[in-house]
């Protein structure tokens, strides 16, 4: 079985650490009502056995709009059982202007497991391809929040 964390990436600039929580929580629901059938296992094996989430800091509005916007173009170039589920938040007009506080995704163990040698990202479950290489860059450039 296959083990996920949500990572959650706010606008942490603008949040206390609470409301960093908060808007986490928010992205978690979106993700729910979000989530491509073809994706609903992996949903379901995060929220029933793992739960963990890490909450990275986007900086601000636009850097949660680049961090979703950047996870949809690396879902764009790899096959379809290398997508990684994610979804954005946004306040209601009257809260915060529509701002984008959250972007979450699902994250498989063999991403967030991966480490670094000779140069490469490497997993314990085997090769990884330039695609799955691009994506935990991608999460390792953001800090905790």
């Amino acid at each position: 079985m296959s083990k996920f964390r949500f990572y959650s990436f706010v606008a942490h600039h603008y949040l206390s650490q609470l409301q960093c929580g908060l808007q986490t929580a928010h992205a978690v629901s979106e993700m729910v009502h979000k989530m491509p059938s073809a994706l609903l296992p992996q949903w379901m094996n995060w929220a029933r056995y793992d739960k963990t989430i890490i909450i990275c800091g986007a900086g601000n509005h636009q850097g949660v709009v680049d961090c979703y916007n950047r996870m949809v173009q690396l879902n764009d170039t790899g096959p379809l059982e290398q997508v990684l589920p994610v979804t954005l938040f946004h306040e209601d007009q009257q809260s915060m202007n529509c701002m984008a506080t959250a972007c979450g995704i699902l994250v498989p163990a063999r991403l967030y497991e991966a480490t670094f040698v000779l140069d490469t990202w490497v997993s314990a479950e085997g090769p990884l391809t330039r695609e799955e290489k691009a994506k935990i860059e991608f999460l390792k450039s953001y800090r905790l929040a």
